[in-house]
């Protein structure tokens, strides 16, 4: 079995990835034949959650997890949702239309049944469905009593996989549309986690090398894709796009992330934790703030245009479409300086923000 200290390492690492998957495929990113056998969006969402569900333990006061997983979680996604309704209401008086007006549906409801009203945070829409699926889970643990909690498990993989299922078939009836789209995305959370609680609990038995299962995960994903023609992907922000494939998306979700954790634990074996453990322990950061930081690097190449440096910049693009990238000379790898630019600009935030921590704790 392996050590505390080299499963934490194998999911920091793990989280690096997903994260930089999150930034990256947002750009519209890819690493090759690699993207094309694991796209990101088949699996990054899925990362997260089956790592949540792999350290899950039973709360012992129900009170005391939903309050701290408050704190850490929605009081921060409405924090940051009041500061891009700001920034948006700010950029709008000059003449930039992203994002909707302040208004009390926008500040309030939408985090909580769609999700990034005021358009600089596509990722913020994972956070609550997020909390719903842990709290569910805990709730639901607290009131089963059992000392076969290995049967348990089973059970609830079998029961969250049916509602996953149950919630791809109403979506592709149309139901994933205003309250509706808040419960299937929870439907759609519900079976990684359970996976990622089953998974810590049979890992202890698996006495394959990294290379045989990161072998077998290869081979499983090689034949979907020799299968289907292409790696089939699902639209998880709005919960559609199954087109009859009620299975599968839980399959390439699980199979992604066990790919990647296996990568992850021979990268472990040689990789200095440091230099990527603060980009791990700061993932919530990045993944609120990264659009923000292409925003920054384009309002740059907006300041060029200006004064004649990038003729082909389209401001009005820029003005109306949060997507837009802008790549001078048409050059791909300029996708890296977006890529450095999503990830630095929130670790400097999450720098000055444990800092500010530190002062305060100090003079009080």
């Amino acid at each position: 079995m392996l050590c505390n200290k080299r499963i934490h390492q194998d999911f920091k690492i793990l989280y690096v990835f997903g994260i930089l998957f999150i930034v990256f495929g947002h750009l519209g990113g890819t690493l090759g034949i690699l993207t094309e056998l694991f796209p990101f969006h088949s699996f990054h969402v899925a990362l997260f959650v089956f790592a949540s569900g792999y350290f899950y333990k039973k709360p012992k006061r129900l009170a005391s997890f939903f309050g701290h997983n408050f704190l850490r979680l929605l009081l921060p996604l409405l924090a940051w949702n009041a500061f891009f309704g700001v920034l948006a209401a700010f950029t709008h008086l000059f003449g930039m239309t992203i994002g909707g007006t302040l208004s009390f549906y926008n500040l309030i409801l939408d985090p909580f049944l769609y999700g990034n009203a005021f358009g600089f945070s596509p990722a913020s829409w994972f956070v609550v469905p997020f909390f719903c699926t842990k709290a569910f889970h805990a709730a639901l643990d607290s009131c089963i009593r059992t000392k076969r909690e290995g049967i348990k498990k089973c059970a609830l993989c079998i029961f969250y996989l049916y509602l996953g299922v149950l919630g791809a078939y109403l979506s592709d009836l149309g139901y994933n549309r205003g309250g509706m789209l808040f419960w299937l995305r929870i439907f759609h959370f519900l079976p990684f986690f359970a996976f990622g609680m089953l998974y810590r609990s049979i890992e202890p038995f698996l006495s394959l090398p990294v290379f045989f299962r990161l072998g077998l995960t290869l081979l499983l994903q090689t034949g979907i894709w020799l299968l289907k023609g292409k790696i089939p992907v699902f639209d998880q922000t709005l919960s559609a796009g199954f087109q009859g494939e009620y299975v599968l998306p839980f399959l390439l979700g699980v199979n992604g992330t066990l790919f990647w954790l296996n990568v992850s634990k021979l990268l472990a074996q040689t990789l200095s934790l440091k230099p990527i453990s603060f980009l791990a322990d700061h993932t919530y950061d990045v993944m609120m703030l990264h659009q923000l930081g292409f925003f920054a690097l384009k309002l740059l190449f907006f300041l060029g245009y200006k004064i004649g440096i990038c003729p082909a910049f389209d401001s009005y693009a820029f003005k109306t479409n949060v997507w837009y990238v802008y790549l001078p000379l048409g050059f791909e790898p300029f996708l890296l300086l977006y890529l450095l630019a999503g990830v630095l600009l929130p670790l400097l935030f999450s720098l000055f923000k444990e800092r500010f921590k530190k002062f305060f704790y100090n003079i009080t």
